[in-house]
């Protein structure tokens, strides 16, 4: 549910500002769409990240019972296709409105190491794809240090969690907020320390969660839960210093959700569908935005309601007959691993 939202959120965001800000990334009051996001949206990529942590802990880090080259197949038929789908979508309408085609970005979209420092600060294809490779190798890292370091799991997690902080901190001393996915510092990426960090906090929630998973979340506490993520990401600005908050109020979000799940259980089965489809959404809706750009539709409450509505119809597309199909098939061919019965998660 939470995550169809952020999906939502991220997709109207990207239409709404694009085209809309001034080069210091100030929003003119002049757009009245665009005032109300003030870059609110990004955060929704932090509750992604730290959702993820919290999901593979259950599937997967807690347990460490899966080979590790069956989790990093498993993740890759997960995260790849469709990115690479997305990847030459976003090429051809590039270059079908005569739009800056870098050769560097597709070699680094396609080897899946781009935005993690080894090429340019701002890959221009498929935008939102900045944070595909990032966890993806940041999910390997992981449970690579888990797996290392099963007899001492504890150790493991609190040098995690002390890593995150040392990556917010980083973050905080060169740009004073969140919103940064560039270079510092040679190949220092801070796309990738944020998502480190995110995720490490998932991590964490997990591991409350098993120790108090027999506790019940108030309804009151589980309204503010859902109260705050929804306030942060439609209305906190997205460059301010209060960003470093989100991921952690994300993680008890996301610990009160799961402590919540009998109370939440039917609606959740009602909006599984909104949820299922997220992934495709977040990767499928940036080459619309650049379409709609390109010709000449005017922002208005209109042409968003359209531009959600088109951008939803494809990814239940994508969804049904690429991306599950296509993760189902990658699996039986390479027999490394059972057909999971879990829905896909990103």
């Amino acid at each position: 549910m939470c995550r169809g939202f952020a999906a939502l959120a991220v997709a109207a965001g990207h239409y709404i500002i694009d085209g809309a800000y001034t080069v210091d990334g100030q929003l003119p009051q002049a757009h009245t769409l665009s005032v109300l996001w003030n870059f609110s949206f990004i955060y929704a990529v932090d509750f992604f990240l730290v959702l993820s942590g919290f999901i593979l802990a259950h599937s997967y880090f807690y347990r460490l019972d899966i080979g590790f080259k069956d989790f990093v197949l498993r993740r890759f038929f997960r995260m790849y296709p469709l990115h690479l789908l997305m990847m030459c979508v976003a090429i051809g309408v590039l270059l079908l409105f005569g739009l800056n085609l870098r050769t560097s970005d597709i070699v680094l979209h396609t080897l899946f190491i781009h935005n993690m420092g080894l090429g340019p600060e701002s890959p221009a294809l498929n935008v939102p794809a900045w944070t595909i490779s990032i966890e993806f190798w940041v999910n390997v890292g992981v449970l690579a240090a888990l797996l290392a370091l099963r007899r001492h799991r504890q150790f493991a997690l609190a040098g995690l969690l002390a890593l995150a902080v040392l990556c917010f901190a980083l973050i905080a001393w060169q740009s004073g907020h969140l919103a940064v996915t560039g270079n510092f510092a040679f190949i220092l990426n801070a796309g990738l320390m944020r998502c480190f960090a995110a995720f490490v906090l998932g991590l964490i929630a997990y591991e409350l969660y098993q120790k108090y998973k027999g506790w019940e979340a108030p309804p009151v506490l589980l309204g503010l839960s859902l109260l705050s993520f929804v306030a942060i990401v439609l209305f906190l600005p997205g460059k301010s210093p209060w960003g470093f908050a989100t991921p952690w109020i994300f993680a008890g979000v996301v610990f009160v959700l799961a402590c919540s799940e009998p109370k939440l259980k039917a609606l959740g089965q009602r909006l599984a569908w909104f949820g299922d489809v997220s992934f495709s959404v977040y990767l499928v809706h940036h080459p619309f935005v650049a379409v709609f750009r390109e010709t000449g539709v005017e922002k208005s409450p209109v042409s968003t309601v359209a531009f959600v509505l088109l951008v939803y119809g494809v990814a239940a597309i994508t969804y049904r007959y690429f991306e599950r199909p296509t993760y189902r098939w990658l699996l039986q061919e390479t027999k490394s691993v059972r057909i999971p019965r879990v829905r896909l998660v990103h």
